[in-house]
């Protein structure tokens, strides 16, 4: 029990160290050449275990044509592990799907699940800081407002559905949480 406190205490301090040095502008990007499938090919086999142990499918559907663009790899792997930790919290049967694709100048990342959803009104909520939808999963309430502001260093953009919701009037139909990389850096 202290130890899972400890490690508890530990996710706190570090995840308001990033936010803080994200929002004051200070975090350094190490910005590369990289293969986006690459990176969630090796998140897959991070988070593997953790489908397993749910019992959960977690696949992936990857263009195989996607050109190798700039980014940095830890940071867009933060973001994704961030993403689909999420997926795992509030999905307990169905499946996780990775999924990438081009765009006029840009690959979108796509994590969808068939977890318990987002109800519409929540929708916009969800990327404030220190805003939990949900108490009983734990966390800090920083995570995704963590992922905006890296994929917005990057110039790209993050947003969140419910897939299902307006169709069926529910929330229990799963999520979908998307990003977008810029193929060639956006002059602002």
């Amino acid at each position: 029990m202290v130890k899972n406190n400890v490690d508890r205490l530990s996710r706190l301090i570090n995840a308001v160290l990033d936010f803080q040095t994200l929002e004051s502008g200070k975090m350094e990007f190490k910005m590369e050449e990289n293969d986006i499938n690459e990176v969630v090919k090796e998140v897959q086999q991070m988070m593997l275990p953790l489908a397993e142990k749910k019992s959960l499918d977690f696949t992936l559907q990857l263009d195989e044509y996607l050109p190798r663009i700039k980014f940095d790899r830890d940071k867009i792997v933060q973001v994704l592990v961030n993403l689909v930790n999420n997926a795992f919290k509030f999905t307990d049967k169905g499946s996780i799907i990775i999924t990438t694709g081009k765009g006029e100048n840009f690959i979108q990342i796509a994590v969808r699940d068939t977890g318990s959803g987002i109800k519409e009104e929540n929708i916009q909520k969800l990327f404030q800081e220190f805003t939990q939808l949900q108490r009983k999963v734990g966390g800090t309430g920083l995570g995704l407002s963590i992922c905006k502001k890296i994929v917005e260093a990057h110039k790209g953009k993050i947003w969140a559905g419910a897939p299902s919701a307006s169709k069926e009037g529910g929330f229990d139909k799963g999520a979908v949480f998307y990003f977008t990389l810029p193929i060639k850096e956006r002059r602002t």
